[in-house]
C-alpha cells in the first residue's frame, strides 16, 4: 500500500508563484513521513491535496495515487469512498470539527452513518468500540458529553476516532498536536505509534515543529514556498540538515537547557503575490551566490537523502566545524 505525491503542483488565479511546486513525497502502510515548515509554506494545502480537496479555479498537474489509483481522476462517489474508507485527515483544533450544540456521540455517529450506511445502533457501537481504541474511558458517558465539557486532548482522539472509523489505510494528521500542551501532545504523539503499529496506517504527520517531526517520523521533508527542499530520515535531520532553511530552522528553535543561543531566520517567506526566479530562499540565506538567485536547483539525491542546493556542501562543512568547536 502506498500514497504517492508524484511532482504535484498547483497554481491559483490571481497568484504570481504556484502554491506547490514539483512536491513529490511517498508513504507505505506503516510509515511516518513528516511534512515541517513555516506558515504559508503549502504543508495543509499538500495534505488536501491528498484527498482530492482543490481550492476553485485551481490549475493543477502531477499525480496523487493511493495504491496506483489515481485520486485526481476520481468522480464524487469515488471520492467519498476515498475520504470515508482509504485516506483520513484529522485538523488541527478538534473544537472546529465539532459542532458546539450537538453531542460528541451525534457527532460520531453521523459519521459512521454517513460514511457506512450503519444503522443507528450499529454506530452506536461501532463508536463505542473506536472510543475505547483510542484510550477514552467511560465512552457511554462521552456519547451524552458536548464539547466544551472535554478537555483539547480528549477532543482530539474523539476527532481521531472519528476518522479511523472506515478502517483507513493512511492518516493526515494536520498540525494535529500543535494546539494542545505539552503533556496532552505527548500522550497523543504515542496514541498514533499505537496506530501505526497495531493497524498498520500510514501517515503524514505535518507540523512546524522540526525536533518533533525528527522525533516521531521515519523520514521528514521540509517545505519552503511550496516546494520540499529537504528529504531525510527524521533520525539525522536534526544532526546534519543538508539545506540551509532546514539548519535555520534548527538554529532558531529553543532547546531546554541546551544553552544554545537561538538564531532567528532573518526575513520572511515570499508570499503567493511575490514572483521568484532562483531560489525562494535566497533573500535569506547566509550561503547565497549569484547562481541561487539566478536559478532554483531541483530535488536531488545526496548520500542517501535529497535536497534542493547548490551549497549543501558549505552547510555541511559549517555543521562539522560548529560540532568540532562544541567537543
Amino acid at each position: 500500500m502506498k500514497l504517492e505525491l508524484d511532482r504535484l503542483s498547483m497554481a491559483l488565479p490571481g497568484t504570481a508563484r504556484p502554491v506547490l511546486e514539483d512536491v513529490s513525497l511517498a508513504i507505505s502502510a506503516g510509515e511516518i513521513v513528516g511534512l515541517v515548515g513555516e506558515s504559508g509554506s503549502g504543508k495543509s494545502t499538500t495534505a488536501r491535496a491528498a484527498l482530492g480537496l482543490m481550492p476553485d479555479g485551481a490549475a493543477v498537474s502531477g499525480a496523487v495515487r493511493v495504491d496506483g489509483t489515481s485520486v485526481l481522476d476520481l468522480d464524487d462517489a469515488g471520492l467519498r469512498r476515498l475520504r470515508s474508507e482509504r485516506v483520513a485527515m484529522v485538523y488541527q483544533n478538534p473544537r472546529a470539527s465539532l459542532n458546539p450544540v450537538r453531542t460528541v456521540g451525534a457527532y460520531a455517529t453521523e459519521q459512521l452513518r454517513t460514511a457506512l450506511g450503519l444503522d443507528a445502533s450499529a454506530a452506536k457501537a461501532r463508536v463505542l468500540d473506536l472510543f475505547a481504541s483510542v484510550g477514552l474511558r467511560e465512552p457511554e458517558r462521552l456519547l451524552r458529553a458536548h464539547p466544551h465539557q472535554l478537555s483539547g486532548g480528549m477532543l482530539q482522539r474523539v476527532v481521531i476516532a472519528s476518522a479511523l472509523a472506515g478502517d483507513p489505510e493512511f492518516l493526515l494528521a494536520d498540525e494535529a498536536t500543535s494546539a494542545l500542551d505539552v503533556s496532552t501532545q505527548a500522550s497523543i504523539v504515542a496514541l498514533l505509534l499505537s496506530l501505526r503499529r497495531e493497524r498498520g496506517l500510514g501517515m503524514l504527520f505535518i507540523t512546524h515543529d522540526l525536533g518533533l517531526a525528527s522525533a516521531l517520523c521515519d523520514r521528514v521533508c521540509v517545505m519552503y514556498a511550496g516546494r520540499i527542499v529537504e528529504s531525510q530520515p527524521g533520525d539525522r535531520l536534526l544532526v546534519g540538515p543538508r539545506h540551509p532553511y532546514t539548519a535555520g530552522l534548527r538554529d532558531s528553535t529553543p532547546e531546554l537547557l541546551s544553552g544554545r543561543a537561538i538564531k532567528p531566520i532573518a526575513g520572511a517567506p515570499p508570499s503567493l503575490g511575490e514572483s521568484v526566479a532562483g531560489c525562494a530562499f535566497a533573500p535569506r540565506c547566509p550561503y547565497v551566490e549569484q547562481e541561487c538567485r539566478d536559478e532554483a536547483q531541483p530535488l536531488r539525491p545526496v548520500a542517501d537523502d535529497l535536497v534542493a542546493c547548490r551549497r549543501h556542501d558549505a552547510i555541511e562543512l559549517a555543521a562539522d566545524h560548529a560540532s568540532e568547536g562544541a567537543s
